[in-house]
């Protein structure tokens, strides 16, 4: 998806505006963009697929609840307000007990 600069305004955005609106899980909506990658936020509860992204690390942010990333070998779990960095190529499934927003 790309999106022309010349269309986005220069406003703040504000983040439980846009969480409030989510209503799917595993849904994610874009929000901004940042250089060539797009900040989105999701709402997420269960599994996710087993997936690898070969040409960009991703990002977890937690804004409420708790996430837990597995991968084959561990799991990390990430709580309300902490972050965690998957580096590119490497496989892993986000799953989340309870609703979580991200």
């Amino acid at each position: 998806m790309k999106i022309s600069y010349s269309y986005v305004k220069m406003e703040s955005i504000n983040i439980q505006e846009h969480l409030l609106a989510l209503k799917n899980y595993w849904s994610p909506q874009v929000i901004a963009l940042l250089n060539d990658h797009q900040v989105r936020l999701a709402l997420v509860k269960g599994d996710y697929a087993w997936h690898k992204h070969l040409h960009s690390d991703e990002l977890f942010l937690v804004i409420e609840g708790d996430l837990q990333i597995d991968f084959r070998e561990h799991s990390v779990s990430v709580g309300e307000g902490e972050f965690l960095v998957v580096p590119k190529g490497i496989e892993h499934k986000p799953y989340a007990d309870k609703p979580c927003k991200i």
